[in-house]
């Protein structure tokens, strides 16, 4: 039986940030290149990057690179530089969104790597994925707003390697889709400068000017969790399972990676059809809790295909973990309804009556109290949130989490001296050390002795579970040490063949591709551009909007409803007490335009 191979696919910011998601148990990671990524701060060097392949190969895993943004003409050429340059140090995978990089790949004109297509390509129906595997994308992120059910039909549709999100900050619009950032800021989402607009306080006014609300973050959504969801997307036919996060620090790396490792692996344990991607044990000294890292609270967004409470108005920052009611105040102590155990230097956040988020650092903290500075006031009833755990945050960075492989050493008889065989996976390395063969006086403390010689890995990536005999002879000390030392060497360098590239270019000649003319296409190039136009019959392409600036348009459409949100959905609330439109104005008083399109339970912002 032929199992499928799941992965777990964890973010890198640097070539740290790689080895500590590797070390957590990630089956392959993402990282930013030299030039082109989506997150354009989180840049890395060829040399770095070949760092990051060496040691990921080790354990079996991948490494895929990120070249998403959109191109100008003058772009190309210098993405074709990398793309070789990554080819050559044995990347797994480019992650793009440009149609360029697709028309050069079928001209052959682009090295042999293979191509997976970013979130940013909105990638939503089953007949853009279908579109996607006939250009010959290996692999596709699926939208973060799909349902379970909408996965599940793209699967049984197409035969692409399926990748989703499963943990992480959420883009309240639909990904690669968003103009709203280059609109306000000149800074474009989908040139990797996004400039995080959808996190920032608004004010909502209805056609007349009355005001709705003022100063909320009417566009920032709470943080992904698809925990309760794995089993499902598995059955579903999803194939790597994504984590957010390349801004994000290594301690949120280590511990959502280390998270979601035990919970894939408890779902591996029962069915035997699947198989994880990658080799080796990882094995953290810390316990992993997903609500101790960056978190804005939880949604499964629209996994369940049900509208649910996906937003965060009234703070973009870290909520954290839920630890119980303020009682009340004496002084500067604040007693708490919690056994939560507590921490001198815990960092701690409330929204006070008005509805206003704030923040404050325990001087000393003790289970059930908190001892604040003077002039921290705590009102009576509030929900008190710990968004940092001093003692969780120093056991990750003190964590010495190391992953290792399983070997098994065989020792037997060979012409002139004795055959040292060691096996980890599918990697053998053998060799015949001459020597004379001298039956021990105590054969089973020889035995003894060459196991625990041989077992001595610390400080290695291996670890010996086995030792095998065909006899036992008297080797000395030295001799065994040096043959461990040449196992391990010989091991770590067995070549690791990045993914074989099966690209091939289906589309057929009178299909008809699902990908817009307009501007929504995001054509920045002039390959693309005409790469776009043949696929659809020919016919006339317009530029991205980051090339035209054209006037009034549709900046950002999105799964989440403000009018939802503020309570007054027009299915349960059919009766309006303000006059449409309404507006989002901006601290700048920047005026964009909301329109609602409740058939496809969709918010339109326009500007």
């Amino acid at each position: 039986m032929s199992r499928k191979s799941i992965e777990l696919l964890s973010p890198a910011k640097t070539r740290e940030h790689a080895f500590a998601a590797i070390d957590a148990g990630a089956d392959a990671v993402y990282i930013g290149g030299p030039a082109f990524s989506a997150r354009a701060v989180a840049s890395n060097t060829f040399d770095d990057i070949a760092g990051v392949v060496r040691y990921a190969h080790l354990f079996g895993a991948k490494v895929y690179v990120a070249l998403n943004t959109i191109l100008t003409d003058a772009e190309v050429s210098q993405a074709v530089d990398i793309a070789g340059r990554l080819h050559d140090i044995g990347v797994d995978a480019l992650i793009t969104q440009d149609f360029a990089l697709v028309q050069l790949k079928r001209e052959g004109k682009l090295p042999p790597i293979p191509i997976h297509a970013s979130t940013q390509m909105n990638n939503r129906t089953v007949e853009k994925v279908k579109f996607l595997e006939a250009c010959g994308f290996e692999q596709v992120v699926v939208a973060r707003e799909s349902s379970l059910d909408q996965i599940r039909e793209i699967a049984e549709a197409t035969g692409v390697r399926l990748e989703t999100f499963i943990h992480g900050a959420l883009c309240v619009s639909y990904s690669g889709q968003c103009y709203l950032s280059e609109r306000l800021m000149n800074r474009s989402a989908n040139r990797g400068e996004c400039g995080q607009p959808c996190r920032l306080p608004y004010s909502l006014e209805d056609a007349e000017g009355k005001l709705i609300c003022r100063d909320k973050h009417l566009l920032s959504l709470k943080d992904f969790k698809a925990e309760e969801y794995l089993e499902e997307l598995i059955l579903a036919g999803v194939s790597s399972f994504k984590i957010e996060g390349r801004l994000k620090d290594i301690s949120y790396v280590k511990n959502v990676t280390a998270y979601y490792r035990s919970k894939i692996d408890e779902i591996l344990s029962r069915h035997p059809e699947f198989k994880r991607a990658s080799r080796g044990e990882s094995v953290p000294t810390f316990t992993p809790c997903l609500e101790k890292s960056f978190n804005r609270g939880f949604t499964t967004y629209n996994l369940s295909g049900k509208r649910t409470d996906i937003a965060s108005i009234d703070s973009p920052k870290s909520k954290g973990e839920f630890i119980g009611r303020c009682v009340g105040q004496q002084g500067n102590k604040v007693i708490v309804d919690s056994r939560t155990a507590l921490a001198n230097g815990d960092g701690f956040t409330f929204t006070d009556r008005n509805g206003e988020p704030k923040g404050f650092r325990a001087d000393r903290a003790e289970t059930g109290a908190i001892y604040v500075a003077s002039g921290v006031n705590i009102p009576k009833g509030v929900e008190l949130y710990r968004n940092f755990d001093k003692v969780f945050e120093d056991a990750l960075a003190k964590d010495k989490c190391q992953r290792v492989l399983p070997i098994e050493i065989r020792l037997s008889e060979a012409e002139g001296g004795i055959k040292f065989t060691a096996t980890e996976g599918d990697r053998e390395v053998s060799f015949v050390l001459e020597m004379d063969k001298q039956k021990p006086q105590n054969p089973e403390m020889a035995r003894q002795n060459i196991e625990r010689t041989l077992s001595k890995t610390g400080g290695t990536n291996f670890t010996v579970n086995k030792v095998e005999m065909e006899s036992v002879w008297f080797i000395p000390n030295s001799i065994l040490a040096g043959a461990k030392r040449r196992i391990i060497e010989e091991l770590e360098s067995v070549p690791q063949i990045a993914s074989k590239d099966t690209f091939a270019f289906r589309l057929g000649e009178s299909a008809t591709a699902p990908v817009p003319t307009n501007y929504l296409a995001n054509v920045h190039n002039k390959l693309a551009h005409d790469f776009v136009s043949e696929v659809n019959g020919g016919c006339q392409v317009a530029y991205s909007f980051e090339k035209t600036h054209e006037g009034e348009i549709e900046l950002m459409r999105c799964h989440h409803c403000i009018r939802h949100t503020l309570g007054m959905c027009r299915k349960e609330n059919p009766t309006p007490k303000f006059r449409e439109p309404f507006y989002l104005v901006t601290p700048q008083g920047q005026r964009l335009r909301l329109k609602f399109e409740c058939d496809k339970c969709e918010m339109v912002i326009i500007g």
